[in-house]
C-alpha cells in the first residue's frame, strides 16, 4: 500500500469515529471534557468526609443550570464494565457537586451584630434638668370642704406626692398667696400684699418640704396677680437643656383688683421662658372662666378638679407627661431594635434556613436548596448504575450520597442556629440597655 493511499484510509476511519461520537448525542468537545474513568483518576482524589470539605468539591460539569440528565447518563453510559461505590461516587460528584462557593461566602460573610441608631434621649442634655415653680392659692376659701376633705388639706397632699416624685436633677419651689390677715374687709390690705416664698427653688428635701407646707393655712382674699409677679423671681433664666414650669392652683378668681392676664403675659414674655399650668380646684363658672384666660394668655393649659382624688390624678398624670418623652424615646428605639433584628434573621434565612416555608413560601433557603438538588440528581444517576449494572454496591453508594446531605445539613443547620442565636442575644443585650435606661427614668418619677 503506498503512503498516499494509507493517509486516505487513516482520514476515513478519524471521521468516521468522529461521525459515531456525534450520532450518539454527545460532541467531541464534550467527550474531551468527560472524566476519564479510570481507577488511578478516582484514587487521584478521595472525596471529602466532612462537610466543609463537600461544600469545596463543586462545581461538578453538569451542575446547576447545565444540569441535563440526558447527558448525564450518556456520560454514564461510557463507564465500561463495573465501578465500585467509591470510584462511582467520587465520579458522580465529578459530574454532579454543586457550586457551594456562592452561598457558603454569603455566610461566612453574614454579620449578626446588629447596630441600632438609637434615637437621642429626650432633651437637648442627656438629663434635661426641669425647673419647677407652684403658686399655691392660700385664701379663705380653700378651707372650704369638698369631696375628699378639706381643699388645702387635700392640696398640700398632692403637692408632697408630686413633689417627692420629681427626679433627682429636678428642683421646685413653693410660694402661697393670699395666706396672711383674714378675709374680713379690715385685712384686705395686708392680705392682698401677702405673697411669701416659703420653698425656695431646689431639690426636693421631704423634711424642710414638710416644714414649709406647715407654715400657712387657708386665711385671706385671692392676690393672684400679685403671686405670678413674684413667682417669675422663683425661677432661673431659661437655659438650653433646661425646662421652666409654673403650676397655679388656685380655687378662685382674683380678689385684689390685680390682672392675673397681664402678669401672666409678663411671665410668659421674661427670661425663665416658663411653661404655664392652671389648675382650678372647685372653681365656680366665673372663676373658671378668669382662669382659662389666663391659661390662654400663657399658651398653657387649665385643668379642672373638683375633688381631692381628681387632684391627686392630675399631678400624677403630670408624672407620666413629663416621661411621656421617654415613653416615646423608648417605643422608638425598640421598634428600631426589633426591625434590625428581623432583617438581619430574614438575610440568614435566605441564605441557610432549615425551614422549607420562607415568607409565606415553599421555598428553600440557599444552601438546602443546593444540597436538596444535588442530593436527589446523584441519587437519579445512582438509580442510572444501578439499573445498567455498572455498579457493584448500588445500596452503598446510596448511603453514600445520603451520609453527604446529611453531614452538609447538620453543618449548615448548626452554623444558621449560631448565627441566629448571636443575633437575638445581640438584640437582648440593646433591648436590655434601653429599657435600663428607661426604667432608671421612670423610679426618678416614682
Amino acid at each position: 500500500m503506498d503512503r498516499k493511499n494509507y493517509l486516505l484510509i487513516l482520514i476515513s476511519l478519524m471521521i468516521g469515529a468522529l461521525t459515531a461520537c456525534t450520532s450518539s448525542g454527545i460532541s467531541p468537545k464534550e467527550i474531551a471534557m468527560t472524566p476519564k474513568i479510570t481507577k488511578q483518576k478516582n484514587e487521584k482524589k478521595e472525596p471529602a468526609k466532612e462537610a466543609k470539605g463537600m461544600l469545596l468539591e463543586g462545581p461538578g460539569k453538569w451542575s446547576g443550570d447545565q444540569y441535563d440528565q440526558g447527558k448525564v447518563n450518556q456520560s454514564l453510559d461510557q463507564i465500561s464494565g463495573q465501578m465500585s461505590s467509591i470510584e462511582a461516587y467520587s465520579y458522580l460528584l465529578q459530574l454532579l457537586a454543586e457550586d457551594y462557593r456562592s452561598a457558603t461566602e454569603k455566610l461566612d460573610r453574614f454579620n449578626p451584630y446588629l447596630t441600632p441608631k438609637l434615637k437621642e434621649k429626650p432633651g437637648k442634655s442627656t438629663n434635661q434638668k426641669i425647673h419647677i415653680a407652684i403658686l399655691l392659692d392660700s385664701s379663705g376659701s380653700m378651707g372650704q370642704v369638698v369631696n375628699g376633705g378639706q381643699k388645702m388639706k387635700l392640696a398640700k397632699r398632692a403637692i408632697q406626692e408630686f413633689a417627692a416624685k420629681l427626679p433627682k436633677e429636678s428642683s421646685i419651689s413653693l410660694r402661697v398667696y393670699g395666706h396672711l390677715g383674714s378675709n374680713e374687709a379690715k385685712d384686705k390690705e395686708i392680705s392682698c400684699k401677702s405673697s411669701e416664698l416659703v420653698y425656695a427653688q431646689d431639690s426636693y428635701h421631704h423634711e424642710r418640704f414638710t416644714s414649709a407646707l406647715h407654715r400657712f393655712d387657708p386665711t385671706g382674699y385671692t392676690p393672684l396677680a400679685r403671686g405670678l409677679q413674684e413667682v417669675r423671681k422663683d425661677l432661673p433664666p431659661a437655659k438650653e437643656g433646661e425646662q421652666n414650669i409654673v403650676y397655679v392652683v388656685s380655687d378662685g378668681e382674683e380678689t385684689c383688683g390685680g390682672d392675673p392676664v397681664a402678669e401672666i403675659v409678663k411671665l410668659k414674655q421674661a427670661p425663665v421662658k416658663a411653661i404655664v399650668q392652671v389648675i382650678g380646684f372647685d372653681v365656680n363658672d366665673q372663676g373658671q372662666q378668669a382662669l382659662k384666660e389666663m391659661a390662654q394668655a400663657a399658651d398653657g393649659t387649665y385643668t379642672t378638679v373638683d375633688s381631692g382624688a381628681a387632684l391627686q390624678n392630675y399631678w400624677r398624670s403630670e408624672h407620666t407627661r413629663l416621661l411621656f418623652d421617654w415613653l416615646g424615646w423608648r417605643a422608638a428605639n425598640e421598634l428600631e431594635l426589633i426591625t434590625l433584628a428581623k432583617d438581619k434573621k430574614d438575610e440568614l434565612e435566605k441564605i441557610a434556613s432549615p425551614r422549607i416555608v420562607l415568607g409565606g413560601k415553599d421555598q428553600k433557603s440557599l444552601l438546602y436548596a443546593l444540597a436538596s438538588q444535588e442530593k436527589q440528581r446523584l441519587m437519579e444517576a445512582a438509580n442510572y448504575l444501578i439499573k445498567k449494572g455498572k455498579i457493584a454496591d448500588g445500596k452503598l453508594l446510596q448511603e453514600k450520597i445520603s451520609y453527604r446531605y446529611r453531614a452538609i445539613e447538620l453543618y449548615v443547620r448548626k452554623r444558621y442556629h449560631q448565627l441566629l442565636e448571636t443575633i437575638e442575644k445581640n438584640q437582648q443585650h440593646y433591648q436590655k440597655a434601653i429599657q435600663d435606661q428607661y426604667q432608671q427614668k421612670e423610679n426618678e418619677y416614682d
